[in-house]
């Protein structure tokens, strides 16, 4: 695989029923003061690619990326076991939609992964893509490779 052409580097929730976070990672989390924002830094899977034979694994192009959501409320957070160093999302939900008192929609949204379960309402989301996609034979990027944690929001 020689590269991945990402379309654009900011996606917003109306790319929603076209994106999918299955088996992406969050690294961290972030409350953002006086700005009601949630933000979330994620290794982002953009491709999987199925195995040639002999080989019998999948390959994957991944980006990092900032996943912020815009005037949360009501965040509970549900994480299993002792301690959750990541998590690994199976799925974002959207449902419940509702009108906050400026008229605005907002969502209840859903981070379902295998560690645990946030749960928050929201307006909306901007995801950004920190760096061009690589090619990489795990679901996860190095630390060095994602360049280590960030809420960057400029978009590559």
């Amino acid at each position: 695989m020689d590269s991945y052409t990402l379309g654009k580097g900011i996606w917003t929730q109306d790319d929603f029923e076209h994106m999918g976070w299955h088996d992406s990672t969050i690294h961290a989390m972030a409350f953002v003061l006086n700005e009601w924002d949630l933000g979330f830094d994620i290794d982002y899977l953009l491709q999987w690619i199925h195995p040639t034979p002999p080989e019998t694994s999948f390959s994957f192009w991944i980006a990092p990326a900032t996943l912020v959501f815009h005037n949360v409320s009501e965040v509970k957070c549900d994480f299993f076991g002792p301690c959750a160093t990541s998590l690994t999302l199976q799925a974002i939900k959207r449902s419940d939609e509702r009108q906050t008192p400026s008229g605005m929609s907002k969502w209840l949204w859903t981070l379902d992964g295998n560690e645990g379960t946030i749960h928050f309402f929201a307006t909306g989301y901007t995801q950004y893509f920190r760096r061009s996609p690589s090619f990489q034979t795990s679901q996860e990027l190095s630390f060095e490779t994602r360049g280590g944690i960030s809420f960057d929001q400029t978009g590559k």
